[in-house]
């Protein structure tokens, strides 16, 4: 519930709104930390520092930490959505803590976008003169696979513990005659998880992509799963490596219009709204993200803030997350041939290593890149 932005509020309107002991006393919502002079976004903390609220319909007096204190002072707040957002985009361990349960709250869910890391990519094999073996390319890596999911009753002041996978290392291409070496095989990217007491989830790493080599049965390198693409083979001509793999994006589909900046979703068709999401349908702005959920069904049906003002009749609108993108493939030049590019942060496969020529003096091969890291986002929220 949003208590109205003018004209009267009772105590009995507050105590819905955000809870609170009977009978009431104004001197149970000071706000004792987290305040904002900005009267637009003044947030509430009760005593205790267990209760939240955002005045986020334009009251004009900032919620005080102490003195005097009027029902006034909380024209248009609301209990939040969210307790708190964080990101992890570096390979490692981190805890955290759930935070605790605020007044009004029946419950903390845990809104979880997890990435494994991507796989690095496979080298190129150089061809073996004098025998004039066919060179070959190495695979892209594999992309980490990727969990987002919303998990319920989630135990307050219980500990996180969060691993961001390590991205796999691209492998080391071969060295052509005097004597002939096979390339140096790729690693896996390693697999992020995210703990809470009994919860857990995880989120595999990519698989390796092949390196090309010159026996008959292993001409090319293979890509990695997920997406890694395959090296490529000929006698004498241009082996460009495997494109890295692409974590697969995660959409949500709803029914919904917006008015201003805001989104009002009435029915969902599949998966879960949140903010950061990029947002395409007819009429939908060109660029326009989720910002914030005021109030609803947490990444479902209810009322959402949305980057840039428009009007949309009630329509289909499709939300994507942002995904990290796979390496570049190495390209096969004489004198020259390149390695693969490193996948992006957000589980992107390495690219696979190129080859050119047969054994001429035009000959070369390329490393494989390195996969991606893993990448984890928590938000903490309100429970149905």
């Amino acid at each position: 519930m949003t208590l109205p932005t003018t004209g009267a509020i009772s105590f009995t309107d507050l105590q819905t709104a955000v809870g609170g002991t009977s009978p009431i006393s104004l001197s149970e919502y000071y706000a004792v930390r987290g305040l904002n002079t900005v009267a637009t976004t003044d947030t509430y903390v009760s005593a205790g520092a267990v209760g939240y609220l955002n005045d986020v319909g334009g009251g004009t007096t900032p919620i005080p930490a102490s003195g005097t204190i009027s029902i006034n002072n909380f024209h248009g707040a609301a209990l939040p959505d969210t307790l708190s957002t964080s990101a992890y985009a570096t390979a490692g361990t981190y805890t955290t803590t759930v935070p605790l349960l605020p007044t009004g709250w029946v419950s903390i869910s845990m809104l979880v976008n997890v990435l494994g890391a991507g796989a690095g990519g496979g080298g190129a094999a150089a061809s073996d003169a004098p025998v004039r073996n066919p060179s070959s390319s190495g695979g892209g890596g594999g992309a980490g696979t990727r969990v987002t999911a919303i998990y319920t009753s989630i135990t307050p002041g219980a500990t996180c513990t969060v691993v961001v996978g390590a991205p796999g290392i691209g492998g080391i291409k071969s060295v052509a005659n005097n004597p002939y070496t096979l390339p140096t095989a790729a690693t896996a990217g390693a697999a992020s998880t995210v703990v809470v007491g009994s919860t857990s989830i995880s989120a595999a790493g990519g698989t390796a992509g092949g390196y090309g080599a010159i026996e008959p049965s292993q001409f090319r390198g293979a890509g990695g799963s997920l997406n890694g693409a395959n090296g490529s083979t000929s006698d004498g001509g241009q082996n460009n490596g495997g494109v890295g793999g692409a974590p697969t994006a995660y959409t949500a589909v709803c029914t919904a219009s917006i008015t201003g900046t805001t989104m009002t979703v009435t029915a969902m068709t599949s998966g879960i709204i949140y903010p950061g999401m990029v947002l395409t349908g007819t009429s939908v702005l060109l660029g326009t993200t989720i910002v914030s959920q005021p109030s609803g069904t947490v990444g479902g049906v209810g009322v959402y803030t949305v980057s840039g003002t428009q009007t949309v009749a009630s329509t289909t609108i499709t939300g994507t997350a942002p995904a990290g993108v796979g390496g570049t493939a190495g390209q096969g030049i004489r004198y020259g041939s390149t390695a693969g590019g490193d996948g992006g942060v957000g589980a992107g496969g390495g690219g696979g290593g190129a080859s050119m020529g047969n054994g001429d003096s035009g000959e070369t091969a390329g490393n494989g890149g390195a996969g991606g890291v893993g990448y984890v986002t928590i938000r903490f929220i309100r429970g149905a």
